[in-house]
């Protein structure tokens, strides 16, 4: 449950702007010697790092006690209504107890549908995977067995031309001999 306004986002990111500056000046040691906004110029090399370390002291401290204040009062606000709609409802902490439990129960269940659901669609792009697969398989295998018959066709074909064959005087039809090479087994 998130509880924080946007108020209190704001101020937890500026803790964190707030800090990360304060790291980047401490670890690089980067703090100015003149401050030309104010018309300073230190003299020693020590009092810009107080100034600047002060600064970004206060600052920190600053947004810290104020996140940490917003903090607390919107979770405390967040309880308090909280304890009003269970006192309103009649509901007590069991009963809520109970609830939280059934639709964690009730997330638990889909969450398993979902992983079947997701382990069906895998099986059956597999399935389908292989089936493409065997499709290819035999449509390799038929080109060849095309292949196959149209050779033997053009060697009838040819073999007929040669001898100028007719079995006992009978005109083969060429319709016919198709029909004799698609019947031989290959």
């Amino acid at each position: 449950m998130d509880f924080l306004s946007d108020t209190t986002k704001k101020d937890r990111r500026n803790l964190l702007a707030a800090g990360f500056a304060g790291i980047i000046v401490a670890q690089l040691r980067v703090y100015p010697t003149e401050m030309d906004v104010v018309g300073l110029k230190f003299q020693s090399q020590d009092l810009p790092l107080i100034a600047v370390g002060g600064g970004l002291c206060a600052a920190i401290i600053y947004f810290l006690i104020k996140f940490y204040s917003s903090f607390l009062y919107e979770q405390s606000s967040a309880i308090t209504k909280a304890l009003a709609i269970q006192i309103r409802e009649g509901k007590t902490a069991m009963d809520i107890a109970r609830e939280e439990e059934a639709l964690n129960e009730q997330a638990r269940v889909f969450i398993q549908q979902r992983q079947v659901i997701q382990t069906q669609q895998e099986n059956e792009e597999r399935r389908i995977k292989s089936l493409q697969d065997k499709i290819g398989q035999d449509d390799i295998a038929h080109e060849a067995s095309l292949k196959i018959t149209d050779q033997k066709r053009s060697d009838l074909e040819q073999a007929l031309v040669k001898e100028d064959y007719t079995p006992h005087g009978i005109l083969l039809d060429r319709g016919r001999i198709e029909k004799e090479i698609l019947s031989c087994p290959t």
